[in-house]
C-alpha cells in the first residue's frame, strides 16, 4: 500500500508538483465499522497497529523516494492519526459527544 501511495506521489511529481502536503492514515481501528465486531465496542488494536505501521513506513519510504528520485520535492507529512486518536480518547476536549457509533449505515 505504501508503494502505491508513493507511486501516486511520483506521478504528481512527474506532472510538475514540487510542494506537497501529505496526510498519514487515521486510527482505522477506532472507526465504527472496526468496533462492531468487538464486544466491548473498543477500538481494534490490530487495525490501529496496522495504521501506525503504514504511517511509519510512509515516512521512511517517502524520505528514500524523495532522496532517490524526487530531488526538488518539498513535502510535509501531517499526522491525522494522533489528532483523531486524541479526539476519540478525549471527545469532550474536541467538543464531541459520541465517538463510538456511526451516524448512519451499518456500523451503528
Amino acid at each position: 500500500m505504501v508503494a502505491t501511495y508513493i507511486k501516486h506521489i511520483k506521478t504528481l511529481y512527474n506532472l510538475g508538483a514540487r510542494r506537497l502536503g501529505i496526510l498519514d492514515v487515521l486510527p482505522l481501528g477506532c472507526l465504527p465499522i472496526s468496533r462492531v465486531p468487538i464486544e466491548s465496542g473498543s477500538c481494534s488494536g490490530t487495525d490501529n497497529w496496522q495504521a501506525r505501521l503504514f504511517n511509519r513506513l510512509l515516512r521512511r519510504e517517502m524520505t528514500a523516494a524523495a532522496t532517490a528520485s524526487m530531488p526538488d520535492l518539498v513535502y510535509s507529512i501531517g499526522s491525522i492519526y494522533y489528532t483523531f486518536y486524541d479526539m476519540i480518547k478525549n471527545p469532550s476536549s474536541a467538543g464531541v459527544r459520541e465517538v463510538a457509533r456511526a451516524c448512519c449505515g451499518d456500523a451503528s
